[in-house]
């Protein structure tokens, strides 16, 4: 039963991730002033330049002519997960697993549906921006195929 519990976890948090992805383009290019995209994946496992062994799974990162975006996505977010992301953020760590990028300024992103406004808050003194769904994050795909008010007979 455990181990259905972490599955269905892990299905979760991966929903999530999918859910917050595809804005983050935008959020990189427009929102953020990353610059015109460079690289974009989610889910990449990186291993350490100084430690082999040491292997880390980042949700996504978008790099843009200006500068790169890492993003933390977490499906319900805690407080020790920001204080985490903020922590590695602060230490640098990121250029061991990016060394490509060591020239540019690193935005960090943590995102989830919904954060509390203590947890912005939080994020907001540390300098991280913090990402949940809002009023305009959703969009009709097809409104234009189908019109904005249907035929009523």
């Amino acid at each position: 039963m455990d181990r259905r519990w972490g599955e269905l976890a892990n299905k979760m948090g991966a929903l999530v991730e999918d859910i917050v992805a595809p804005s983050l383009r935008r959020l990189g290019q427009e929102a953020l002033g990353c610059g015109e995209e460079r690289f974009f994946a989610t889910r990449i496992a990186r291993t350490r330049s100084d430690n082999p062994s040491r292997r880390r799974e980042f949700d996504a990162l978008y790099v843009g002519a200006q500068a790169a975006l890492l993003n933390e996505t977490k499906s319900r977010p805690r407080s020790e997960d920001a204080r985490a992301f903020v922590e590695f953020v602060g230490s640098g760590e990121f250029v061991l697993y990016f060394s490509e990028y060591e020239a540019m300024p690193l935005m960090s992103v943590f995102s989830s549906l919904h954060l509390s406004p203590d947890l912005v808050a939080y994020l907001t003194r540390h300098g991280v921006y913090a990402v949940a769904m809002g009023e305009e994050t959703r969009q009709v795909l097809n409104l234009e195929q189908l019109g904005s008010s249907p035929d009523v007979d």
